[in-house]
């Protein structure tokens, strides 16, 4: 998420199971980045990213489109706002 959150197109290999299986699903879900589990394709997977200008700028504008943000600021004002009126 947070590659995304940089607007860059994210190449997943391997993830923690349950801890990260959520943001890989959604990655592929909405044709946000790659997954690529398989090592031997990496390299070949990485190339035609960068090689094909198409295919790069489509994952860009479905991340700009997702509108994809950091959410600290407004989850830590949330929390201290309720802390301050209980």
């Amino acid at each position: 998420m947070e590659i995304l959150n940089l607007k860059k197109v994210p190449v997943v290999n391997d993830y923690i199971w349950e801890q990260e299986q959520g943001n890989v699903d959604y990655l592929i879900e909405k044709k946000l980045g790659i997954y690529e589990p398989k090592i031997k394709r990496l390299p070949e997977t990485i190339k035609n990213l960068l090689e094909d200008k198409e295919l790069y700028s489509s994952y860009k504008e479905i991340s700009i489109k997702e509108k994809i943000e950091n959410g600290v600021a407004k989850v830590s004002t949330y929390i201290l706002g309720e802390k301050s009126k209980g």
